[in-house]
């Protein structure tokens, strides 16, 4: 059973959360380590209870916890499995250089609003854990979280892992109003989509706690690469809104490719 815990961690020391999330987050660290596997049973609650040394109430509300974000199964009679990721349908669709002339949620959300469009640096990470997106990037990362507001309430959630030759891109932010144009306008770079993919998520504890929404919470997620033109690898982005609030259109015109 100790296997579980997480680098030693005493979760009765972090007083920022609620016991119940501690060990939620404690868990999930396991399964997203691999050191609980797609399909493997939990320990029972009792197990568990006696591990973290809590009562039984405190694990069935950490259980509840990554139930709400898709990461275990409760199997009545049975037990909690850990779930197994879903299966992506990917729909591909080829898009020519001269549609990549701007980001598209930035220049739309920037155009005739009546609310604030600028994204606003949250935090800066020097050494932070890599998604395997990243892989295509082939200098060291830091990730900068920014976030974009409607009048308080927080509406889109980015996270870069950018080439670290950037790290002082704060000001240019500051400056520019959005992190594309600071690498545009301040730097001179000249830039281009890798790819770019839709897709739907269950908000886990982190994003559930920017967006002041329950664990579990629809968010549309639009993530990709993007590089220097030439096709270089300069960043990875990962874009958070909450699934009620957007949806994505695409126009076809004359100017398309005949496909007939």
């Amino acid at each position: 059973m100790g296997t579980l815990r997480g680098k030693g961690v005493n979760i009765m020391a972090n007083g920022s959360q609620p016991l119940y999330r501690r060990i939620a987050d404690e868990l999930l660290s396991a399964i997203e380590s691999g050191k609980l596997i797609s399909g493997s049973q939990l320990p029972t609650e009792h197990e568990l209870a006696r591990e973290f040394d809590v009562n039984r109430l405190t694990v069935r509300r950490a259980i509840s916890e990554l139930q709400r974000v898709g990461a275990v199964e409760i199997q009545r009679g049975r037990g909690t499995f850990v779930s197994t990721p879903p299966d992506l349908i990917e729909v591909v669709m080829n898009v020519g250089h001269s549609a990549q002339r701007s980001d598209s949620i930035q220049e739309t959300l920037a155009s005739g609003s009546t609310f604030d469009t600028r994204e606003y640096i949250a935090s800066i990470y020097a050494d932070p854990e890599l998604p395997i997106e990243c892989d295509e990037l082939t200098h060291e990362v830091i990730r900068i979280d920014t976030r974009m507001m409607r009048g308080r309430q927080l509406w889109i959630l980015n996270s870069y892992y950018i080439d670290a030759r950037y790290s002082d891109i704060a000001p240019a932010v500051d400056e520019h109003g959005f992190v594309i144009r600071a690498l545009r306008n301040h730097y001179g770079l000249s830039l281009e989509y890798r790819w770019r993919a839709f897709s739907a998520e269950a908000a886990n504890f982190e994003d559930a706690a920017q967006f002041g929404v329950a664990t579990g919470t629809p968010l549309l997620v639009r993530d990709g690469v993007t590089a220097l033109r030439g096709g270089e690898p300069l960043f990875y982005v990962r874009r958070r809104l909450l699934g009620e609030r957007a949806k994505f259109v695409l126009h076809y015109t004359r100017e398309a490719e005949d496909l007939s």
